[in-house]
């Protein structure tokens, strides 16, 4: 019976994932003896079309593939792997019971990294695939490592741009109000409906402006928001925080028909800063307003984790349009914006914030028309 190498030594965590390709039963079974856990999981097919199939299904990190079987032989099957983007990149060591040098050409041409000739030993075979997983992933790490140095330079550049353009956009909007104050006080009543109106909306779209400044800064790091983040957060009843919230709300006027609706049971207990709470929901609510036309239905609730922790749940109904894709987006700036919902940066900074105070939030569309946020406070 074949014995592993190093036999109870861990060297590979998670397991290796391999998959064989073998039309022999014996050969099968005598390299799935080889290959045990906790250091690998191996999966086998007994053809080629099988093989392909499962390599797809499985995405392992290396094939081991017999080249003499009936039907596709080990050549046609790693062709086919090779023009497919998904699996052109998987290592596949050729088992072979051909020795000729043109085979084995033959074999590094079709795109082999190893072979190994029959009859072989199960131990030259086990460290052939354990150097080739090692390789694997010492490359995958270094190129994981070189992605994130390379995201963190650009996002340290683009937050160098923002925060730049962000400082200027808010000298020039003081002057701008600056400016409109000095004339209306200079003009005092000698201004008609009309003109006054125009002059409010001037007034209006400088205040979103340097509200969307704002939030660049606090997104670039190069302003600190006037939100403090909290230095101790204490149990909060969430219910009685959320009913104050949809109060406060209600007293402001909305272009657009809102009702708001609080399912939370009482007493359910949070550890939070109230502050930052309301801060956050106003985020959501007021880009979820700028982006409905007619109406908007706010209902909050409550649930527990896996953990029996509690997250708070915010639905959102309105007659925006959103797609199913934009879940793995949501938070990431201008992602709302680019589908023609919102501002697109009140997201991000409520996402910034809570995560900012060791909480989580998550963001799923339940239907092109309603969206629900589940905040974890931690």
């Amino acid at each position: 019976m074949a014995e592993n190498l190093d036999s109870g030594a861990v060297y590979f965590k998670p397991a290796a994932k391999i998959v064989l390709v073998d039309d022999s039963e014996l050969n099968r079974d005598f390299i799935r003896m080889a290959f045990k856990k906790p250091n690998y999981e191996i999966f086998t097919a007994a053809d080629g079309l099988e093989g392909i199939e499962l390599i797809n299904k499985m995405e392992p990190e290396l094939i081991l593939l017999d080249i003499m079987m009936p039907g596709l032989d080990g050549y046609d099957v790693a062709a086919v792997l090779k023009e497919d983007p998904k699996t052109t990149n998987i290592p596949i060591i050729f088992i072979t019971a051909l020795n000729d040098i043109q085979d084995k050409l033959k074999a590094f041409e079709a795109g082999a990294v190893d072979f190994v000739s029959k009859p072989f030993n199960h131990r030259e075979l086990i460290a052939r695939v354990k150097t080739n997983i090692e390789n694997r992933r010492l490359i995958r790490q270094k190129d994981n490592m070189m992605q994130m140095v390379m995201q963190d330079k650009r996002n340290s550049a683009i937050a160098r741009i923002a925060g730049g353009i962000s400082h200027n956009i808010n000298n020039m909007l003081s002057t701008a109000f600056g400016n409109i104050g000095l004339l209306e006080s200079l003009l005092q009543d000698k201004l008609d409906s009309t003109t006054q109106e125009a002059m409010q909306d001037v007034q209006l779209s400088l205040s979103k402006i340097q509200l969307l400044a704002k939030r660049f800064l606090v997104l670039s790091g190069h302003q600190q928001p006037t939100w403090s983040i909290a230095e101790s957060k204490v149990d909060l009843d969430i219910q009685r925080i959320v009913n104050d919230f949809i109060e406060n709300n209600r007293e402001q006027q909305s272009r657009v028909n809102t009702t708001y609706s609080n399912e939370i049971p009482e007493n359910t207990i949070v550890k939070y800063d109230t502050s930052l709470i309301f801060e956050c929901l106003q985020l959501i609510t007021q880009e979820t307003q700028d982006a409905a036309q007619e109406y908007v239905n706010f209902r909050f609730a409550s649930e527990k984790d896996e953990a029996g922790k509690t997250l708070l749940v915010l639905e959102i109904e309105s007659d925006f349009t959103l797609p199913h894709d934009i879940e793995e987006s949501i938070f990431e700036p201008f992602a709302l914006s680019a589908a023609n919902v919102g501002s697109g940066l009140a997201f991000s900074v409520a996402k910034n914030l809570i995560e900012r105070n060791g909480g989580k939030v998550t963001a799923k569309v339940l239907s092109p028309n309603c969206l629900a946020f589940r905040i974890l406070f931690e």
